[in-house]
């Protein structure tokens, strides 16, 4: 429905504002969210300069862990579009639990 979308569009938005608070080595770190788990500074400067709060950067960082967690089990990026159609190379059930993972 048009709100359901009006949603996600908002949504994605704000997690975009906050990854744009963040620096290159911060986007770009293999330890993802342990970083931020570690030097809690970081959630609050990047809090402050997206102009949200720390308990929304920490959901955005859990999400982003939950979604690694859930690519790497379908075989990582490449396996995912392997011919060039993820919908080809991913059942349906493991495509909800993807969704979900969102």
């Amino acid at each position: 429905s048009k709100g359901n979308e009006q949603e996600s569009q908002n949504k994605l938005k704000r997690m975009m504002v906050i990854m744009d608070s963040m620096t290159k080595a911060e986007l770009d770190s293999q330890e993802g969210g342990k970083l931020f788990n570690r030097q809690q500074s970081r959630a609050q400067r990047v809090a402050r300069g997206s102009g949200s709060s720390i308990k929304e950067v920490n959901e955005l960082l859990l999400t982003y862990t939950n979604f690694a967690k859930v690519v790497k089990k379908m075989g990582g990026v490449k396996g995912l579009f392997r011919d060039g159609d993820m919908s080809k190379n991913v059942n349906p059930s493991r495509m909800a639990q993807l969704n979900q993972s969102m």
